[in-house]
């Protein structure tokens, strides 16, 4: 047990040393402009329709479902202070895929349909982008920082009766262009392995809705995008989580665990 406990540590010394010895650069990172991806989802409502007054529900079962899919984006990266960053994604691109497997296939078609129709939330035309510019910049550490602009299409009916009380239809189908502040960190923990963190805070600059007219719906959009990723092999793994604050007792989410590789 010692032998193998001491083989342990002294393969522990010369990865960790081997890995401090060869120079650590983001640069070997940002190669590759494209990815393709293939991504879990996950949609999800916390709260029901009956913690919004008026609101009469006797069906939550569609709160949550899960799905996977393939999509793909593009960025470009730069390690130099003041240097830009560019990425791009649609998520729709992605649930379009599935869809129409579900379709084509037929397999749970009018299940998954259903259930996609009355909880979605997903990019629309414009997809998501975020420009930035390095306000550090280094071989081993980037912090940028800009704007983010894109467009969300969303849907939070699923297990709302269609009217209130009052008669009016609670249904919140939504078009919302947004524009909002962007920032991410990349980080080289070693030659081959980087961490990222990205995040997006937007609110809608335009929307087309149909929705009670009794509230107003100004929703937030929060996006927190935790990465890991590598050099040469260029493989990546990931998380994109979607918030969607709503001033009802309602929230919207979606989770996306992408895996994938660039090129």
């Amino acid at each position: 047990m010692q032998r193998f406990s001491l083989i342990l540590i002294l393969l522990f010394c010369f990865f960790f040393g081997y890995s401090h010895a060869r120079s650590k650069n983001l640069r070997n990172f940002y190669e590759n402009f494209w990815e393709v991806n293939y991504i879990y989802s996950i949609m999800s409502r916390t709260g029901t329709s009956n913690d919004i007054p008026g609101v009469r529900s006797d069906n939550d079962q569609f709160n949550s479902f899960s799905y996977s899919s393939v999509n793909f984006a593009a960025r470009a990266d730069n390690e130099d202070q003041w240097d830009m960053h560019f990425d791009f994604q649609n998520r729709y691109i992605g649930d379009l895929v599935n869809i129409l497997y579900h379709t084509i296939a037929h397999v749970d078609e009018d299940d998954f349909v259903d259930r996609f129709k009355d909880n979605h939330i997903h990019n629309g035309f414009f997809g998501e982008m975020n420009l930035g510019v390095n306000v550090i910049g280094n071989d081993e550490l980037v912090i940028s920082a800009g704007l983010n602009f894109g467009d969300y299409l969303f849907e939070n009916s699923a297990g709302i009766d269609s009217t209130t009380e009052s008669g009016e239809s609670d249904a919140h189908h939504a078009w919302y262009i947004v524009t909002g502040a962007y920032g991410h960190v990349d980080y080289a923990i070693t030659d081959w392995l980087a961490f990222r963190l990205t995040t997006t805070t937007s609110m809608p600059v335009y929307k087309k809705a149909t929705l009670n007219a009794n509230r107003t719906y100004t929703p937030v959009f929060l996006t927190l995008q935790p990465e890991l990723f590598t050099s040469e092999i260029n493989v990546f793994l990931g998380a994109d989580f979607l918030f969607a604050f709503l001033d009802d007792p309602t929230k919207q989410k979606r989770i996306d665990i992408k895996a994938g590789i660039r090129f």
